[in-house]
């Protein structure tokens, strides 16, 4: 094989250009890809009955009593009930050191532990009031709290 080593360099200029091409396709260029057409559904009807729906009323929302939920601490509530789609979270602590006070609170859906869908956090007043629209549903909170002397929070529907 001895003076074919000068065909060696010749043989990678050749191949390595094959290799690189950028409009390497699969699909051949004559190929066309389109949905296959198919023929309109044509729904008959022959009363004006199955053409117009009947107009249904939303069904009114039972307004749930308030719900009060209180501590001294760290407290994870048991379930309550929503009944509207919008409700409203008012809360308050009170506290003898207010400079070292630590209140926040989460509100979960049942049975779920990382996803909230409602928080207060470290808030700079000792009341507030916040809105949900987390819908119907059943719900707990989760409330952590230090140096706090107690703590209430009502949920309840909108006015």
């Amino acid at each position: 094989m001895r003076g074919l080593e000068f065909l060696l360099p010749i043989i990678f200029i050749v191949l390595i250009p094959l290799s690189c091409e950028e409009n390497i396709s699969p699909i051949p260029l004559d190929v066309t890809l389109a949905p296959t057409p198919t023929e309109p559904v044509i729904i008959e009807s022959t009363e004006q009955q199955d053409i117009l729906s009947p107009i249904t009323q939303p069904e009114p929302q039972i307004i749930f009593e308030p719900i009060v939920l209180t501590g001294s601490g760290d407290r994870k509530t048991p379930p309550f009930t929503v009944t509207t789609e919008e409700w409203i979270i008012d809360w308050s602590y009170t506290t003898g050191e207010p400079e070292w006070a630590m209140f926040s609170f989460y509100i979960y859906p049942r049975g779920e532990t990382l996803f909230n869908v409602e928080s207060c956090l470290f808030p700079s007043d000792t009341s507030g009031t916040t809105y949900s629209y987390a819908g119907v549903g059943e719900y707990y909170v989760e409330v952590s709290a230090a140096n706090i002397n107690d703590w209430e929070i009502v949920i309840r529907p909108p006015d």
